[in-house]
């Protein structure tokens, strides 16, 4: 059954499984903690957006650099229309939504400061505005919305989105496999040591579920 302990709706996979499970444990209802995973994630992705849609406006004024219009006006085109119900929320209950909207951009700005730092090992540069709109743009396809931290898709969409920049694909490649070993694959080793047995998972999710 879709509300069953055992069989949780099939649209709670990756980052949002965990919100939901963690909003579950809170006391939130089924209905409750679904909704608020996904307005988590929506903010997670307005946050990225706006950042993606100042880096286009800039790069199509050529304030920071340039790019071809088919780079920039995806996003002068598209983000504005999937964000605005959602930014206009958020601007109009800053005391509600706000501390969610900074911690979100000191999230991805340290995401972002360390791929750059990793394109540095490499000799890769460019503009700061096409930087965040390549990281944007890799992230289509996020940890959250995505099995095992999007591991091996998230790799080949930042690759692919560097060289659409003009940067030679070796080099980026290199870059992108050092960012997620930080951000990603060396963090892992720690979380197994401390993370529960399956068992203990699979227990505590049923708890939760059964929570009124």
């Amino acid at each position: 059954m879709p509300g069953s302990a055992s069989s949780p709706p099939r649209v709670r996979r990756g980052g949002f499984a965990v919100d939901y499970w963690a909003f579950r444990k809170a006391g939130a209802t089924e209905k409750e903690a679904g909704a608020r995973a996904v307005g988590l994630g929506l903010l997670e992705y307005v946050v990225l957006s706006i950042a993606a849609l100042g880096a286009s406006l800039l790069l199509f004024l050529r304030l920071d650099g340039s790019a071809s219009d088919a780079t920039t006006l995806p996003s002068l085109t598209i983000v504005p229309v999937a964000g605005g119900v959602m930014l206009r929320r958020l601007l109009s209950s800053p005391r509600e939504h706000g501390m969610g909207v900074v911690g979100n951009a000191i999230y991805w700005g340290g995401d972002i400061a360390c791929l750059w730092a990793a394109m540095q090992i490499v000799d890769l540069h460019i503009s700061l505005s096409m930087l965040v709109l390549t990281y944007a743009g890799g992230y289509v396809l996020t940890r959250r919305s995505l099995p095992a931290g999007g591991a091996g898709l998230v790799e080949a969409a930042l690759t692919l989105a560097l060289v659409w920049t003009g940067l030679p694909f070796a080099r980026a490649l290199v870059a992108v496999v050092i960012y997620r070993l930080f951000n990603f694959w060396l963090p892992i080793v720690p979380a197994l040591l401390i993370m529960p047995s399956i068992k203990q998972l699979r227990h505590r999710f049923q708890q939760a579920e059964r929570v009124t």
